[in-house]
């Protein structure tokens, strides 16, 4: 079970240098799972990107931390941060919408007046 705690310790710096990587890439495209061509600031989307996947490293840590006194949490800890991963990378995709060229952010679209 010590093997679980110390893998959330390594991992912690592993993903926080990852998310560090896609803050400060600028203009270049770093997230596969987006089509950069459709992309207006590329710059202000890796930054916005970069700083939701700070998230991971800070759970991984906690986690790790934390497990390093109570065994069972290093399990749950994985759990944890393998679920946060995904929903991060879905976070990012669908977040990705509002840098799309053409496109409002959903409440300046929503009508002033409901009945017109």
């Amino acid at each position: 079970m010590e093997i679980f705690s110390i893998l959330l310790l390594l991992v912690t710096p592993i993903l926080f240098l990852a998310a560090l990587a896609v803050r400060f890439a600028g203009d270049r495209r770093v997230l596969s799972s987006i089509d950069y061509s459709t992309i207006s600031n590329p710059a202000a989307l890796n930054r916005w990107a970069g700083n939701r996947l700070m998230f991971l490293p800070l759970l991984s840590l906690s986690f790790g931390v934390l497990s390093l006194n109570r065994q069972p949490l290093s399990i749950i800890g994985c759990g944890a941060v393998a679920l946060a991963g995904l929903l991060t990378i879905v976070w990012i995709g669908a977040g990705s919408d509002r840098f799309r060229v053409g496109t409002q952010p959903f409440l300046k679209r929503l009508p002033v007046n409901p009945g017109e």
